[in-house]
């Protein structure tokens, strides 16, 4: 769990590989779980373990905003599920696990609900080290405000991309965020593109 939350850090601040490193220490995590599984089915510490790395992996998956969160979310249930059922059948392991599953849950489910553009701007803007020189992150925020109908919002998000492409010398993209800027206007965005990362 404390590894997850370092790497979870490292996702808040945009920095290199983040992705990849949740990833593997979500992986680990589970691998272990199964394996004790495995060995001793019946016992609840793995599945225990099982049920917080499936909810890390459905977090994971909605900060990335990937089509299959909610699959994950459905499994993170089930695993929950069964792992209730060992600690309150069998209870070799205090309840209070049951309680910091439930509220580790309880949250996860909470940000799931909040529009995407919040979620967006919580996971990939809000602390990131690079923001003032990231037009990229910036001009997909302002595509999920636009639809959100959150127009103004969007067009500071667009000037704020624009800001960050002079910033980070990344000026090949401004003519890309003008045209942006106009379908904001026209309120006229059905698909989001990303912008180029090469001239």
């Amino acid at each position: 769990m404390l590894a997850f939350g370092l790497s979870l850090v490292l996702k808040l601040l945009h920095l290199p590989y983040h992705t990849i490193v949740l990833l593997v220490v979500i992986g680990v995590w589970a691998a272990t779980a199964i394996w004790g599984i495995i060995r001793a089915p019946e016992t609840p510490g793995p599945w225990y373990g099982a049920s917080l790395a499936s909810w890390s992996l459905a977090l994971l998956a909605i900060m990335k905003l990937w089509a299959f969160s909610t699959t994950l979310l459905l499994t993170a249930f089930v695993v929950s599920g069964i792992a209730s059922y060992y600690v309150l059948r069998i209870r070799p392991m205090p309840r209070s696990g049951l309680l910091v599953l439930g509220v580790y849950a309880g949250v996860i489910l909470l940000f799931q609900a909040r529009p995407v553009s919040e979620r967006y701007y919580a996971t990939a803007l809000m602390l990131s080290l690079e923001r003032d020189s990231d037009p990229w992150t910036w001009d997909k925020y302002s595509y999920f405000l636009k639809h959100e109908e959150r127009i103004e919002e969007a067009l500071q998000a667009n000037d704020r991309a624009m800001r960050a492409a002079q910033a980070g010398g990344a000026e090949h993209v401004m003519s890309e965020l003008g045209a942006h800027r106009a379908i904001i206007r026209l309120h006229d965005w059905p698909a989001y593109t990303p912008l180029p990362h090469g001239p």
